[in-house]
C-alpha cells in the first residue's frame, strides 16, 4: 500500500514505499523536470512538467495504487491469453486485436507484400 504499510497479498507489495522513497529525498526543494503523459484534446501526449522533488515525489505517490491496479490487470490479462493460446485447435482460434494505431486486420502468416 501507498500509505507506507507493505500488503502480501498484492502483487506489487514487495515495492518500495512511499516512506522508503521520501527518506531517500536529499533535497525535496530542488527543481526538477520530469516527462508524463497527459490527456490533451482526447489524445494522449507526452508532455514535460517542471517543479521541486517534493511535489514529484507526492505526484507519483498520489499515482501508485491506480497504477497497482494497472499492472495487476495487465498480469491478468496477459495469464489468461496465454491459457488460451494454449488451448487453440483446428476449431478454436485466438485472435488479437489493437486499436491502438489503425483498424486493420492482418493474418500472422500473410507474405511479406501483403503488408
Amino acid at each position: 500500500m501507498w500509505g507506507g504499510r507493505r500488503t502480501t497479498h498484492h502483487p506489487l507489495s514487495n515495492h518500495m514505499t512511499r516512506d522508503e522513497v521520501e527518506q531517500k529525498v536529499i533535497d525535496g526543494n530542488v527543481q526538477i523536470e520530469w516527462l508524463q503523459w497527459a490527456n490533451e484534446n482526447g489524445r494522449a501526449e507526452k508532455k514535460e512538467y517542471s517543479g521541486s522533488v517534493d511535489e514529484a515525489v507526492q505526484l507519483l505517490g498520489s499515482k501508485i495504487e491506480h497504477f497497482k491496479f494497472h499492472v495487476f490487470v495487465k498480469r491478468e490479462q496477459s495469464k489468461y491469453f496465454e491459457k488460451l493460446k494454449a488451448e487453440v485447435t483446428d476449431e478454436k482460434v485466438v485472435c488479437q486485436v489493437d486499436f491502438a494505431e489503425n483498424y486493420g486486420m492482418k493474418e500472422q502468416d500473410e507474405v511479406q507484400c501483403a503488408h
